[in-house]
């Protein structure tokens, strides 16, 4: 029979050696994940953006707060006695268009919502912006399509207006784009 080895014939270095690497993996999987963690935080500092995060009820909450005016605008103006038939009784489409945008203007300019239609207007850029995220998420985003259609094509004009005076040139283009994609499915559904 063999006698076993005394503890004081292991080989000690051979041991030392492999927990200083494992210890060294440690420690750099914990730094990685730390800066991982600064960097997403940065990122949501700095953007806006949430990563992965679901700001659904915030953003909601906005809409509430900014969006109502000029949702709740969108639909009685047009509603006003006289006015849906005249907009109709314009032949040409973009004079049509025109004089809507028109009307649309007048009512933000004369109640002075120019601010309230930027804070709306970021909210839906915002919200775009999530949508197409990979790391961000809004719960029923397809309940906001027709929100968003119709704020856009009711306030284009204004929008465009803003672009570069008072606010940023990129103001309401991921709105914009999203508005029409959305609008062009509405249509190819429809017929």
């Amino acid at each position: 029979m063999t006698e076993q080895a005394p503890f004081s014939s292991w080989d000690l270095p051979f041991w030392y050696r492999k927990l200083s690497r494992f210890s060294k993996l440690i420690g750099a999987a914990g730094a990685t994940i730390a800066v991982a963690g600064f960097i997403v935080a940065a990122v949501n500092l700095a953007f806006g953006v949430s990563i992965w995060q679901n700001p659904s009820e915030r953003y909601r909450v906005e809409l509430a707060d900014h969006a109502k005016p000029i949702i709740d605008a969108s639909y009685s103006l047009l509603a006003k006695p006289g006015v849906t038939e005249r907009l109709l009784g314009i032949e040409d489409i973009p004079q049509r268009r025109a004089a809507m945008e028109a009307i649309f203007t007048s009512y933000i300019e004369d109640g002075g919502l120019e601010g309230t239609l930027e804070q709306a207007v970021d909210t839906y850029d915002r919200i775009v912006r999530c949508h197409a995220s990979w790391f961000c998420r809004f719960d029923d985003y397809d309940s906001l399509n027709d929100q968003m259609i119709n704020v856009w094509f009711s306030y284009a004009g204004k929008i465009q207006q803003m672009r570069g005076k008072v606010t940023a040139l990129d103001f309401g283009v991921p709105l914009e784009h999203e508005a029409e994609r959305l609008r062009a499915k509405q249509k190819a559904r429809v017929g």
